[in-house]
């Protein structure tokens, strides 16, 4: 996950979305290094997001979470400066790229970071 989060290269006042809330780790660390408000996750489990949002708030943090389908992004929250997924999917959705106003970014090559990657 660190690596993932290098790759996204956030910095202060960035916006980012986290698709795959899992145990609300990534969503932490995040709120940690930007503010909480600056942070939004979504997880299709919402068992999961209520353990998170649990979790990440024992630790004094109040991240935007939600129990989304994360394939179109979350709109609702958009725009996006960054957009990490912690979750599996089989190709990248293009629906993405709308809600994220910095472009793509392919964490194996960083230097790609306004070409989609698909």
């Amino acid at each position: 996950m660190i690596r993932m989060l290098e790759a996204l290269d956030i910095a202060d006042g960035q916006r980012v979305l986290e698709i795959g809330t899992g145990t609300g780790y990534n969503a932490a660390l995040l709120s940690h290094r930007l503010g909480d408000h600056f942070v939004h996750s979504v997880d299709i489990d919402p068992q999961l997001v209520e353990q998170a949002r649990e979790r990440i708030t024992r630790l004094g943090y109040q991240p935007t979470l939600g129990t989304v389908d994360g394939a179109g992004g979350w709109p609702a929250h958009a725009p996006y400066d960054g957009i990490i997924a912690t979750c599996s999917v089989p190709a990248i959705p293009l629906e993405l790229g709308r809600t994220d106003r910095a472009g793509w970014a392919d964490p194996r090559r960083s230097q790609d970071r306004h070409q989609p990657s698909l």
